[in-house]
């Protein structure tokens, strides 16, 4: 296509339009070039037509590239994989602290793909060692450490059984000392 127009672009001689200097931190000045055609330069990933957006790439390999550090492809590892980059591991019988997110409470949080949501990273350390989980099922801690995911300190139990492993355990809140707070 053939602009009757001056075309701005980057004055680094990649041949994107004038936005993207501002991503990529490019010349603060855009110089004018003659009309041209626009649009000719194509993405730099093999058997991509799309035009350039930024950085030799299309806009959806550049925004790869962003969240993922790579512009082919999106998640390259197993969930597995990804896990165990969130764990910080130590000898058998220590806790493995949770290193990324956690919810108000310190437990680590994760995207599990099937259940299209967070679960609790404990939750997901045993589902990667043992397979699913029924769904009256809780994943209680021996060690009371909420980011620790190390299934050596996990085991399953209900809810009734988390608050009488939470009274054993002296972690719970009587009544009289709810008054006097």
């Amino acid at each position: 296509m053939v602009t009757k127009r001056t075309a701005k672009f980057c004055e680094c001689g990649c041949g994107a339009g004038v936005r993207h200097r501002f991503v990529l931190g490019h010349s603060a000045v855009a110089r004018e070039y003659p009309p041209r055609v626009i649009g000719v330069v194509r993405c730099a990933v093999a058997d991509c037509e799309r035009l350039v957006f930024a950085r030799g790439w299309c806009a959806a390999h550049y925004k790869r590239w962003q969240k993922w550090g790579d512009p082919r492809g999106g998640r390259p590892e197993t969930i597995e994989a990804r896990f165990r980059a969130k764990v910080r591991k130590g000898e058998p019988h220590e806790c493995w602290l949770w290193i990324a997110a956690t919810n108000d409470d310190g437990y680590g949080i994760f995207r599990w793909p099937s259940a299209g949501r967070m679960i609790g990273a404990h939750r997901a350390a045993w589902m990667l060692e043992h397979g699913e989980i029924a769904n009256d099922l809780q994943v209680l801690h021996r060690c009371d450490n909420p980011p620790c995911v190390n299934v050596a300190h996990l085991f399953l139990g209900t809810q009734v059984d988390n608050i009488l492993d939470m009274c054993h355990k002296g972690r719970h809140v009587k009544a009289y000392q709810k008054q006097r707070r």
